[in-house]
């Protein structure tokens, strides 16, 4: 399970941005970003989450709540097929080094 709206929560008060000061940022209506942090939203776009890492210069693995450690036995992303959980790993390593 992902706990992206966790993370979005804990980075967004870090910075101290309201949620309606985020959601501007975003582009994005308050409603969707509520969503988000209260785990109610069923879906993120990979370009909303690429959007929100950068907004809060969140490293793309920390984001999904993904272990430092690729080798950890708890992966959250072994509902997906192969080819999406690489897409998005990559996706998520772009956005990183795009961070730094």
């Amino acid at each position: 399970m992902f706990k992206i709206g966790v993370v979005v929560r804990q980075e967004r008060t870090r910075r101290g941005l309201t949620q309606a000061e985020l959601a501007e940022k975003l582009s994005i209506p308050l409603t969707h970003v509520q969503r988000i942090e209260q785990g109610r939203s069923k879906t993120v776009s990979p370009n909303l989450l690429r959007k929100i890492a950068l907004q809060l210069s969140i490293d793309g693995n920390k984001l999904l709540s993904l272990p430092a450690d690729s080798g950890s036995q708890s992966d959250p992303l072994s509902p997906l097929p192969s080819t999406a959980k690489s897409h998005l790993i990559r996706f998520l390593n772009e956005i990183s080094a795009n961070l730094k």
